[in-house]
Formats: C-alpha cells, structure tokens, sequence
C-alpha cells in the first residue's frame, strides 16, 4: 500500500517540551495520525511501520537538521 509520511514537531502550552505528530495518509484519503513525546518514541513508531533502516536513518538526520519531515512517499 502506497502511503505519504508527514512528522511535524508541536509546542503547547498545555505541555511541556515539544511532541512530534506522524501523519499516515493513504491514496484513498484514510488518515491516521500519531502523537510521539519524543525523537526517540517516534524513531521507534517509525520502525513499527516497517521502513528499511537507511530510510530511517534519512528521516532521523531529515529531523534533526530540519525539524520535520514534509511528504515522504512509502510503500507499506
């Protein structure tokens, strides 16, 4: 299944630290969004999905140098 990954960083002032959102979206339009409390949590929901381990690595650098991640194309 052909999906597109979208990680967005959040801030509230209901909580603190920042809260990473990982949103799943299909051709058919079905979304699932993820809420992570940390870089961390959400590598390992990342993995969770199946990614090969240098896409990963891509996605983690992609991150941290830019603070998210805008469309990446995937295959489930």
């Amino acid at each position: 299944m052909l999906c597109s990954l979208r990680i967005v960083p959040v801030t509230s002032e209901h909580f603190l630290g920042r809260r990473y959102v990982m949103e799943l979206a299909t051709a058919s339009r079905a979304r699932e969004l993820r809420v992570f409390r940390s870089l961390e949590q959400l590598m390992s929901g990342v993995e969770e999905l199946g990614l090969r381990a240098e896409l990963r690595q891509d996605l983690q650098r992609q991150l941290i140098e830019e603070g998210c991640c805008q469309l990446l194309d995937i295959v489930l």
